[in-house]
C-alpha cells in the first residue's frame, strides 16, 4: 500500500514540478514563493524515489544496485536543484535548466523501475 501511494505521489509531484518549472523557464511567473513550493515538491519527489528504491531492495529479487542508483540519482537531483541558480547565469542558463529537467526524468524513470521491481518481487514471494 505504501509503495502504491509513493508511486502515485511520485507521478503527481513530477507533474506539479514540471508545470512550475516551465512557468519559471518561460518567465510566466516571478520566482518568489513558487520557487519555495517547487523546492519543497522536489524534496518530496526525491523522498518518494528513495522510498521506492528502498522498498524494492527489501523484496524478494530486489536489487542492491537499484537501491544505490535511486539514492545517487535522488541526491544528484537535490544538490543540483539547490545550486542550479548559481551555476550559469544569463542567456546560457537554459543549459542548466535542461540538465535539471533531464535529471527529473531520470528520477521518474528510476522511481518507476523501482516500483515495477517491487511489484514483481511481491508477486514472486506470494507465488512461492
Amino acid at each position: 500500500m505504501v509503495v502504491r501511494v509513493a508511486g502515485m505521489a511520485l507521478r503527481i509531484l513530477f507533474v506539479i514540478n514540471l508545470v512550475l518549472g516551465l512557468l519559471f523557464w518561460f518567465n510566466v511567473t516571478d520566482n518568489g514563493g513558487l520557487t519555495l513550493l517547487h523546492m519543497f515538491v522536489g524534496i518530496l519527489f526525491v523522498a518518494c524515489i528513495w522510498l521506492l528504491g528502498l522498498a524494492q531492495g527489501m523484496t524478494k529479487g530486489g536489487s542492491l544496485g537499484l537501491v544505490i542508483g535511486t539514492f545517487v540519482v535522488g541526491l544528484i537531483i537535490a544538490v543540483f536543484g539547490l545550486v542550479q541558480a548559481s551555476l550559469v547565469g544569463g542567456a546560457a542558463h537554459w543549459v542548466i535548466q535542461v540538465i535539471h529537467l533531464l535529471l527529473a526524468l531520470a528520477g521518474i524513470g528510476i522511481g518507476e523501475a523501482s516500483a515495477a521491481r517491487y511489484k514483481r518481487g511481491v508477486a514472486a514471494a506470494s507465488a512461492a
